[in-house]
C-alpha cells in the first residue's frame, strides 16, 4: 500500500484531518479551496495604501508586519469568522493564542535528540521530571520534531520507536557499506577465506559474521557515537523536558502553549500504541498538529511495529550467519536447515503478527464510536483547559458557529475524528505488518553480507559466471521469496484474532507451516534447481531471470493492492466459528 498516494489524494480537500470533510461541494468544499489566510492578509495589506482594510483586518495586519504568520493560520480563512469584526477578532487572536509564543518566546524550548536515547532512553521511563531534566531542554526558535507519545506505554517500546525512526536508515546503509570493506578484504587475502562442502571453490565469512553486530550497536548506540563525534541530531520536543515540572506557574504556562509547540515544530512523531487514541492530551496533541500542518508531516511509528522488525531482521540475519558455518563445517542438506530455522523464526513473529492484527482491529472498532469525553486525563484538572482549546480551534476554523456552545463544537470534533482519523494513521495501519520495502530490507540483510562473501571468492578462483547467477539467486530471495512468504504468514496468522490459549496455538502453528515454512522451502527448492540448470545453459539463465522479475511483479501487487482486511470482530469471528 502507497501511504504517500493516500496523504495526497486527501491533502488536496484539506490541511490536516480536521479539514478532511468528504468533498461533496458543501461549504467544506469551499473552506478547503480557499486560499491560505496568510495569504489574504498579504493581499490585503498591500490593498491598505488604498484604503480597503477595515478594522478587523487591520488588527491581522500588524500581526503580519510584526513578524511572518506561522503556519498555523494556513488552516483556516477569514470567512470562517462570520460577519463582525469583533468576532472575527477574537477567533484571530485566539486562534493566535494557542499556536503562537506570541510575548512569551522563552516557553519554546527543544531538546537534542541525544539526550533523549541516551542510555537508551531512561527518560522515558517515568513521567516526573525536575530542575535536571528541564535542565536538559534549552530556548529554540524552532523544533525539528514533536515526539508525542504516552507515558503508560513502558520506556523500552517507546526506545525502540525512536531507534527504528532515527536509526534504522543509518545503521543499515553503514551496515552494507561495513560489509563491503569486508568484502573487498577478504578478496585482497587481509581477511580470509574458505573452503566450502557445499560450493566448489572458497568463500568469505566475515561479511556475513560482522553485519549483524555492527547493525545492532549502531541501532542501538548510534547516537552516542554521533555526539562523541561533535553531532547531537535533532532538536526535538519532549514534555518532561521542555516543559517545567516542578514550578507550577511555568508548568501552566508551558501545558496552555501546546499547541504552539506543534506549531513551531516541522513534523511530529507519534509513537502508536494501542492506548494512543484513548489519553484525551494525545488526541488533542494530533487535532492540534493537523490543523497546522498537513498530513504527510505526520510520521507514525507503532511501539510494535519496530520491535516486529527488529525482530524479523535479527532473526533472519543469524539464518544467514548459520548457513556459511555449515557450508564450512557441515554437510546438511540446505532445505532442511532452511526449514528448521523458519520454524523457530515463525514461533517468535506469529504470536507478535497477531497482537499487531489485534491492535489495528482495535483502531477501526476504537474511532467508530469515538468521543472525546471517553478520553482518560491522568490530570483531570487539565480536563477544562483541553476541552476549552478544542472547542475554540474548531470555531476558528468554521466547523461550528462563532456562538456554539463548547459541547456543540466538542460533538463536531468528534464526528471529525470519526471520519478523518483513519487518514491520518494510514500509515501504521497498512494492509500487512511489513510493508514490501520492510521485507526487501529484511531479505537484504539476511543475503546480501552472503552474497558478498561470495563476491570475495572472485580473487580466489571464482567464475564470474557462478558468482552472477549466485547473485540471481539471492536477488529472487530478496524481491519475492521473502516478500511472498511473510504475506502468506500474517494472511493466515490473522485469523480468528478471538481464539486465545490453546486454540490461539493451533493458528501460530497452522500459519507457520502451512504460510511460512512450506511455501518457503519449496520457492528455495525451485530457486536453487533453476540455478542448477542456469550454469548449463544461457537460455536456462534468461528462464531464471524472467522467474524473478515475474516474483518480483507477484510481490509488488500483493503488497500494493487494496486492504480487504475486516475490522470487525463478529466478522472475525464468524470466519472461525
Amino acid at each position: 500500500m502507497s501511504n504517500s498516494d493516500s496523504d495526497q489524494v486527501h491533502e488536496e480537500n484539506a490541511v490536516g484531518v480536521l479539514m478532511t470533510f468528504p468533498n461533496d461541494g458543501g461549504p467544506e468544499e469551499s473552506r478547503s479551496a480557499l486560499p491560505p489566510l496568510a495569504t489574504q492578509i498579504d493581499a490585503r495589506v498591500s490593498s491598505s495604501q488604498e484604503g480597503m482594510l477595515d478594522e478587523s483586518d487591520e488588527v491581522l495586519a500588524e500581526t503580519r508586519s510584526d513578524g511572518p504568520v506561522t503556519d498555523c493560520f494556513a488552516s483556516f480563512s477569514l470567512d470562517s469568522f462570520g460577519g463582525t469584526s469583533f468576532v472575527r477578532q477574537h477567533h484571530a487572536i485566539s486562534m493566535m493564542h494557542l499556536t503562537t509564543f506570541e510575548g512569551c518566546p522563552e516557553l519554546l524550548r527543544g531538546t537534542l535528540l541525544a539526550k533523549v536515547l541516551n542510555h537508551q532512553g531512561r527518560i522515558l521511563d517515568s513521567s516526573g521530571g525536575s530542575v535536571a531534566t528541564f535542565g536538559r531542554s534549552k530556548v529554540v526558535l524552532r523544533l525539528d520534531a514533536f515526539i508525542s507519545h504516552n507515558w503508560a506505554v513502558p520506556r523500552w517500546p517507546k526506545f525502540l520507536a525512536l531507534t527504528y525512526y532515527y536509526n534504522f536508515k543509518a545503521a543499515a546503509v553503514i551496515t552494507f557499506l561495513v560489509a563491503l570493506i569486508a568484502a573487498f578484504a577478504t578478496a585482497a587475502g587481509v581477511l580470509p577465506a574458505f573452503d566450502s562442502a557445499v560450493n566448489s571453490y572458497p568463500v568469505g565469512l566475515c561479511c556475513t559474521l560482522l553485519s549483524l553486530p555492527t547493525f545492532l550497536l549502531l541501532f542501538f548506540f548510534m547516537r552516542d557515537f554521533a555526539g562523541l563525534l561533535g553531532y547531537n541530531g535533532p532538536t526535538v520536543f519532549l514534555d518532561k523536558t521542555c516543559i517545567h515540572q516542578e514550578d507550577a506557574s511555568i508548568q501552566r504556562q508551558g501545558i496552555e502553549k501546546l499547541g504552539a509547540f506543534l506549531s513551531s515544530a516541522d513534523e511530529m512523531v507519534v509513537l502508536y500504541s494501542e492506548v494512543y487514541l484513548l489519553r484525551l492530551w494525545t488526541v488533542y496533541e494530533v487535532a492540534s498538529f493537523l490543523a497546522v500542518h498537513p498530513i504527510r508531516h505526520m510520521k507514525v511509528v507503532s511501539v510494535k511495529q519496530a520491535k516486529l522488525l527488529l525482530t524479523a531482521v535479527a532473526s533472519l540475519s543469524v539464518t544467514s550467519m548459520a548457513a556459511p558455518i555449515t557450508w564450512i563445517f557441515v554437510d546438511v542438506e540446505f532445505e532442511a536447515r532452511v526449514l528448521v530455522v523458519t520454524m523457530l523464526l515463525g514461533l517468535g513473529l506469529v504470536p507478535s503478527i497477531r497482537a499487531r492484527a489485534r491492535e489495528k482491529q482495535d483502531f477501526h472498532k476504537h474511532l467508530s464510536g469515538f468521543t472525546v469525553q471517553d478520553c482518560v486525563c491522568s490530570v483531570e484538572s487539565d480536563r477544562p483547559i483541553v476541552y476549552s482549546n478544542i472547542a475554540d480551534l474548531m470555531r476558528a476554523q468554521g466547523f461550528v458557529p462563532e456562538d456554539a456552545s463548547e459541547k456543540d463544537a466538542l460533538q463536531a470534533f468528534d464526528e471529525s475524528a470519526r471520519t478523518n482519523l483513519p487518514f491520518a494513521f494510514a500509515s501504521s495501519m497498512t494492509r500487512f505488518t511489513f510493508s514490501y520495502t520492510d521485507t526487501l530490507l529484511i531479505g537484504a540483510f539476511a543475503l546480501v553480507p552472503v552474497c558478498l562473501d561470495h563476491w570475495a571468492g572472485l580473487a580466489h578462483g571464482v567464475p564470474m559466471r557462478v558468482f552472477a547467477i549466485d547473485a540471481l539467486n539471492a536477488l529472487f530471495r530478496i524481491l519475492a521469496i521473502v516478500p511472498l512468504t511473510f504475506a502468506l504468514m500474517e494472511c493466515l496468522g490473522s485469523r480468528c484474532l478471538h481464539w486465545r490459549g490453546p486454540r490461539e496455538w493451533l493458528v501460530v502453528v497452522f500459519a507457520l507451516v502451512l504460510g511460512f515454512a512450506i511455501p518457503g522451502a519449496v520457492l528455495n527448492m525451485l530457486s536453487d534447481h533453476l540455478m542448477e540448470y542456469a550454469f548449463l545453459s544461457d537460455a536456462m539463465l534468461g528462464v531464471y531471470v524472467l522467474v524473478d522479475v515475474i516474483g518480483c511483479v507477484a510481490s509488488v501487487l500483493i503488497f500494493s493492492g487494496p486492504c480487504r482486511r475486516r475490522h470487525s470482530s463478529s466478522h472475525n469471528e464468524a470466519d472461525c466459528n
